[in-house]
């Protein structure tokens, strides 16, 4: 026996076999009995008398030789080394031969020295659950006298590293196919595209497969990639996939993807810097940013209008709309800006346009898209004069703010200074709060003052302000600038410095110092409250005036077409008149509205405004509006204009516009002579203040007339357009080139006469160009060299003035050379085409409105640009408020 178990244990895994002779098999088998009735007398007996003592036998001698081995032969088939996921339960398969007539029914399994895994064999075929493992180790498989050793690796499953789809867009798009990486197993697709997925995993591959929900499909697979063929149909919107590496595991679950069918959506356009509602002036230029985006393409982007207008003259161009195409195709983001301008497309003055800017992708017949509506009010220089106005009247009311604010830092000041009973921190935490506010007020002013720069530079613009109007305008901001730089923070800088004083001695000096610079301070603003009432009085009467004139030259217009059009119309009844007389006798009959409207206005404004100031003129006109019943005469002649009582109503037309002549001829202000006084030059400091300010307003002229000729040259429309336009240009190119001429006699500065000369001459070029007419680059290269001289006679004349300053006589010179500095630092930045004017009266600090150098934000008000009586104003502190009536101004 020993021998035998000795043969079994050596070639445990090979099949052995023994030959014994029956006679040796006879007396082992024999032995064997004898020794067992032997043990069953000698063990089993006492066992069962005693059972106490059968328990200990049993487990000390009869369990244990349970596990001795005593079966002859057994074959365990299991693999040398297996594979197992990565921290995954797994299960060990296996087969078992016996040749012996015994058989175990159980098998054990142990991983190291984990726990021992008992399973039962069934069909000689064994199974282990074997838990999950994440260290490589030795699986050790007993069944009966056999044993198997199984090396296990735990390995990670191999996983997705990288899915990518190439797409091909639809064949309208035109683009070639790209790569696009899918996260989150979701894929963003246009209609109509074709694609294929390329995966890459881990490790290298035995095979993938894909499944979409029906159908299963295997893909080429090469290394550690696969790829898939071409999808066509965008209506399976999931895929599933598997694969199996080279080690024989594959992904635990499927991989998904999802696919998502996307509609070519419409471009979105848009006029991101333009607000709601502006003005601007019908000879002025304006540059309109426009963007589009899309998500596959712009294809074009574009400006297209359309205007309402009470005017009579011919209204409009051809041109109603201008595009562009991007340089390259398919940018996804396109943005323009296109010069606009209402005199090149013949849009008169007192219309109303509605602009939009539009945009096309790709897509086939898909209508364009377009931005919303933003409205532009063009504007005569009477109504631009009137709007300006208001804006400054509107400055002045928070201008009145600031100082109220003052009175009350002052006052705190004081008391401050005269109250003893406060402790030390006490008074700190006061002037603290009073350094806080004047801070506060100083950056109001100084907002002010910029809101009223760029009121000037449009005011500018309009050749109804004089120089001399806009010079005192000019010294205003500057003072207003000066105070809120200079003294007001001075008096702040005294206020912080009496906070940080704990010596009573020295906090007393800073306060009484802080004190005299407030009051300082707040007799400049009542001081120049005072003249700017008395500028605004002036202002009032000039745009009351120029309206005036306004409404006579609509009566003149009136007559004039009636007077075209009364050979054919004379003697019918307006039910016999032709459709087209009839249409134009509805556009004069609404012409004559406006003008009544408009008279009727007036008519107040004039009576409010002779109230407050009590002057003899305006009384007179305002007392001769009403005895002539201004506003029903006007009415009436509507009726007869639509009556066709054609005869009449332009004798009593041509009267009404001698009229309203006379009367603003009444109310116009008086105008200001320069101040007299020779320089050593031979030109007075505030006349070379007003002659660079008229150089830069002819400068801002020259340019605007550059840009209409370079969009008249993009947009020349039919022979009989283009020869109009360019003579338009021509006729306002030569009335400049005549200012220059004229302000070329008047020099009296020797080194300006070469200067003078060069600018002159070559205004003249650019007048004979747009003659001939011509507007290519010659043209306006030519514009380029007259402003670029314009500018070197504006520097020269600074220079000039400088020098002459050296030696200032009075103290004038200082504060020449400061309001020429003022000037120059105003219109360093008007030298481009730019954006409209705020249609609200108020700034209130929104860079909106103003000059033509920025893009205004979004706007409310009175579109017509009329003044109202009362006009709510945002203060200067920046909370809302109502300002006092204009009559009330002075006595308060």
């Amino acid at each position: 026996p020993e021998l035998y178990r000795a043969a079994i244990h050596q070639v445990a895994d090979e099949t052995v076999q023994f030959d014994f002779t029956e006679a040796v098999e006879t007396r082992l088998t024999k032995k064997l009995m004898a020794a067992t009735i032997v043990l069953a007398l000698v063990v089993l007996i006492p066992c069962l008398l005693v059972p106490a003592l059968g328990q200990n036998v049993f487990h000390r001698w009869i369990a244990p030789l349970a596990a001795v081995p005593r079966y002859t032969l057994v074959n365990l088939n299991f693999p040398e080394q297996i594979v197992t996921p990565h921290g995954e339960n797994f299960e060990l398969n296996g087969t078992v031969e016996f040749r012996s007539f015994w058989k175990p029914s159980r098998a054990t399994a142990q991983f190291e020295k984990q726990a021992r895994i008992v399973a039962g064999v069934a069909k000689n075929g064994v199974g282990f659950p074997i838990p999950a493992q994440i260290q490589n180790g030795i699986l050790r498989i007993k069944v009966g006298d056999a044993l198997r050793d199984v090396s296990v690796v735990p390995t990670h499953r191999p996983a997705l590293k990288e899915m990518a789809a190439s797409v091909q867009l639809p064949e309208y798009l035109q683009t070639l196919a790209t790569n696009q990486t899918i996260n989150n197993g979701n894929l963003n697709l246009l209609e109509g595209s074709k694609f294929f997925l390329r995966g890459k995993i881990s490790r290298d591959l035995l095979s993938a497969q894909i499944f979409d929900g029906e159908n299963s499909a295997n893909l080429r697979a090469s290394k550690d990639e696969f790829t898939s063929g071409i999808f066509t149909n965008n209506a399976v919107l999931q895929y599933s996939f598997a694969w199996q590496d080279n080690l024989g595991l594959s992904n635990a679950v499927p991989w998904k993807l999802s696919v998502h069918p996307q509609k070519d959506l419409p471009p979105l356009p848009a006029i991101p810097d333009m607000p709601g509602d502006m003005a601007m002036l019908d000879t002025d230029v304006l540059e309109i940013k426009t963007a589009a985006k899309d998500d596959y393409g712009v294809f074009d982007l574009g400006l297209s209008w359309d205007f309402e207008s009470d005017s009579i003259r011919p209204q409009g161009s051809a041109v109603t709309e201008v595009k562009v195409q991007p340089s390259s195709p398919h940018l996804k983001n396109l943005e323009k800006a296109f010069r606009w301008s209402p005199a090149i497309y013949r849009i008169p003055e007192d219309s109303s346009v509605e602009i939009q800017a539009f945009a096309r992708d790709y897509l086939p017949g898909r209508e364009r898209a377009e931005s919303s509506v933003h409205r532009i009010h063009i504007l005569g220089k009477e109504k631009h004069a009137e709007l300006v106005r208001q804006k400054l009247e509107s400055l002045l009311a928070r201008v009145e703010e600031v100082a109220r604010l003052e009175e009350k830092v002052m006052a705190n000041t004081t008391d401050l200074s005269e109250n003893d009973k406060l402790t030390d921190q006490q008074k700190a935490e006061r002037i603290g709060k009073a350094n806080e506010d004047q801070e506060r007020n100083a950056n109001n002013l100084q907002q002010l003052a910029k809101e009223g720069v760029k009121t000037l530079q449009e005011a500018m613009k309009n050749p109804v302000f004089t120089e001399d109007a806009l010079q005192e305008w000019a010294k205003n901001l500057q003072q207003m600038e000066k105070l809120s730089q200079k003294e007001m923070k001075s008096a702040g800088e005294s206020l912080k410095s009496a906070q940080k004083n704990s010596k009573k001695e020295e906090r007393e000096k800073d306060l009484a110092e802080a004190l005299k610079k407030e009051k300082e301070v707040l007799e400049k603003l009542e001081k120049m409250q005072g003249k700017v009432n008395k500028d605004l009085d002036n202002l009032q009467a000039l745009t009351l005036s120029e309206r005036l004139r306004k409404v006579g030259s609509m009566e003149t217009e009136i007559s004039t077409a009636l007077q075209k059009i009364v050979p054919e119309t004379i003697g019918m009844l307006p039910k016999e008149l032709p459709e087209k007389f009839k249409q134009v006798g509805n556009a004069l009959a609404n012409r004559q509205q406006s003008a009544h409207t408009e008279s009727q206005q007036l008519q107040s404004e004039i009576n409010r405004f002779f109230e407050r100031t009590q002057k003899e003129n305006y009384g007179e006109v305002s007392k001769e509006i009403a005895e002539a019943k201004t506003t029903e005469e006007l009415e009436r002649m509507q009726g007869m204009i639509k009556d066709n009582i054609a005869m009449q109503a332009m004798k009593n037309l041509g009267e009404w516009a001698e009229r309203f002549e006379k009367w603003a001829a009444k109310l116009e202000p008086e105008k200001v002579d320069s101040d007299s006084g020779e320089s050593s030059g031979g030109e007075s400091p505030s006349d070379m203040t007003k002659t660079l300010m008229a150089l830069l307003r002819l400068r801002e002229k020259e340019i605007t007339v550059r840009e209409q000729t370079r969009l008249l040259d993009e947009n020349k429309g039919d022979d009989a357009n283009y020869k109009e336009r360019t003579g338009a240009l021509s006729e306002a190119q030569k009335k400049l080139a005549g200012d220059m001429t004229t302000l070329a006699n008047e020099n009296n500065i020797p080194p300006l006469v070469e200067p003078y000369h060069q600018a002159d001459e070559a205004m003249e070029d650019v007048h004979s160009l747009l003659q001939k007419p011509q507007t290519d680059a010659t043209t306006l290269d030519t514009q380029i060299k007259a402003v670029d001289l314009i500018t070197d006679l504006v520097n020269l004349i600074n220079e000039q003035a400088k020098r002459q300053n050296s030696k200032p006589q009075e103290g004038e010179g200082e504060s020449t050379a400061e309001q020429m500095a003022f000037l120059m630092q105003m219109m360093s930045q008007g030298n481009k085409p730019g954006e409209a004017m705020s249609m609200s009266p108020n700034g209130g600090g929104n860079s909106s409105g103003g000059t033509t150098d920025k893009t205004g934000g979004e706007i409310s008000g009175e579109a017509g640009g009329n003044s109202g009586g009362t006009r709510a104003v945002q203060k200067a502190s920046g909370a809302a408020g109502a300002s006092l009536p204009t009559e009330f101004r002075e006595t308060l």
